[in-house]
């Protein structure tokens, strides 16, 4: 009995191998698993309204449908509408690829609107758009087609922004100081930009390097390019180019009297707590603190190589 047992045990060990190799064999043919890597950008199938329409009613909502899910994290600071609503907007995404734009007022008439969606909208595998995606359409009967073009002269541009406010009975000349501009938009790396979409009319351009991302001036902070004339644009002349910026910083602080000090019985050294540049008759007087007499002052100058 036992014999009989051992021989059944011999006789299956070999078909137990050979089963064994024949799985093994098509392990090894077999594909690996997921296939070849996504490195596609998601791409825009249908928006609503469509791009470029007019007569546009009010609407509830926009909506732009993509060929596949994106992720809600990475629309954060990547959707710009302009000219702006007083209560913004939000975001919903529905079935992994429609995103909604929720509106919370009323549009203006006849006005061409422009939605910007940026290149930091990504799907799961952190594919980005190749471009933005500017979604235009008006509640009037035609799109507004005015431009302004130009390039900003500075080192580093990526964090500078072109302001655009019409020019007209509520402008004022300290209106970036506490209002955002009506219009605008990122300078490119290579400093340059582009306004488009723009109604006729009047316009005064300032470049902002927006350090606290309010898009509003702030003094001693921001830097600001001033322009050299104001734009017109009109059914003669759509497209305005070569818009030059150049990039200061203000001023507005007097400099101090950091230390005085006597080098002899003629010459008195005054430092103070930034550079100075003298005027060409510059108002100094000297007083004696015991007998409260004024001194006369021969001449004044400033160390080329301290200017301060």
């Amino acid at each position: 009995m036992m014999q009989k047992f051992s021989d059944q045990k011999w006789i299956r060990l070999p078909l137990f191998l050979a089963i064994a190799l024949v799985f093994q064999f098509c392990a090894i043919r077999q594909s690996p698993p997921g296939g070849p890597e996504d490195k596609t950008p998601p791409q825009v199938l249908r928006t609503f309204p469509a791009i470029d329409s007019i007569g546009v009613d009010q609407l509830e909502f926009l909506e732009v449908e993509f060929d596949e899910s994106i992720d809600p994290a990475s629309l954060r600071d990547q959707i710009w509408m302009m000219p702006e609503l007083p209560n913004g907007f939000e975001t919903k995404v529905s079935g992994g690829r429609k995103l909604r734009i929720l509106l919370s007022d009323s549009l203006e008439d006849n006005q061409t609107y422009i939605v910007n969606i940026g290149t930091g909208v990504k799907d799961y595998r952190n594919n980005k758009l190749e471009s933005p995606i500017s979604l235009t359409f008006s509640t009037g009967n035609h799109i507004d087609r005015g431009e302004i073009a130009g390039k900003v002269l500075a080192e580093k541009a990526q964090d500078i922004y072109i302001l655009a406010y019409p020019f007209d009975n509520d402008f004022s000349d300290s209106i970036f100081f506490n209002e955002k501009a009506r219009y605008y938009t990122q300078v490119s790396t290579n400093g340059d930009f582009r306004i488009g979409y723009l109604r006729s009319g009047k316009y005064r351009v300032f470049a902002l390097s927006d350090r606290n991302r309010d898009r509003i001036y702030t003094l001693q902070t921001d830097e600001i390019g001033f322009p050299s004339q104001d734009v017109q644009l009109d059914s003669t002349q759509l497209r305005f180019e070569n818009l030059n910026f150049t990039m200061v910083r203000e001023d507005t602080i007097a400099p101090k009297i950091a230390r005085a000090r006597s080098l002899n019985l003629h010459r008195i050294e005054i430092q103070f707590s930034e550079d100075l540049a003298l005027l060409q008759q510059p108002t100094i007087s000297l007083v004696d603190s015991l007998s409260g007499d004024s001194l006369t002052i021969f001449s004044t100058e400033v160390d080329t190589e301290s200017p301060n």
